[in-house]
């Protein structure tokens, strides 16, 4: 059984179906268990930004930094998870920080960082 509901998890991360378990446990949650199970993945640096992502539109910034920076430490070059890691933490009134997260987004990829952050759709 415990096998099963381990296949049915990764299925679940791959086909983006993430379904609600406990009060406190949701997208990121399972993504972050997808990650435990196969953590040297193919879209590993998307999957961390995606958990990130996730902490941040749950209001759980404190995890949303915590994914966001360890997408960063494993994919420097990878810009996605900076702007999350800087909207965490605004939102956790670390102002200096988030400007930092922010201006080294745009020191690696400043074509990214114009596309999807300033010229972005309101």
């Amino acid at each position: 059984m415990d096998t099963a509901l381990l296949v049915e998890r990764r299925h679940r991360l791959g086909s983006g179906e993430f379904p609600a378990t406990g009060p406190h446990r949701g997208v990121s949650d399972v993504r972050v268990d997808g990650l435990r199970l196969e953590p040297r993945g193919a879209n590993l640096a998307q999957r961390l930004t995606q958990a990130a992502a996730g902490y941040y539109f749950s209001r759980a910034y404190e995890e949303a930094v915590e994914a966001a920076k360890q997408a960063i430490r494993s994919f420097p070059d990878f810009p996605p998870p900076y702007p999350y890691l800087a909207a965490a933490l605004g939102q956790l009134n670390l102002t200096e920080a988030a400007k930092v997260a922010l201006n080294e987004a745009i020191a690696i990829a400043p074509d990214w960082f114009e596309m999807y952050v300033r010229a972005r759709a309101p």
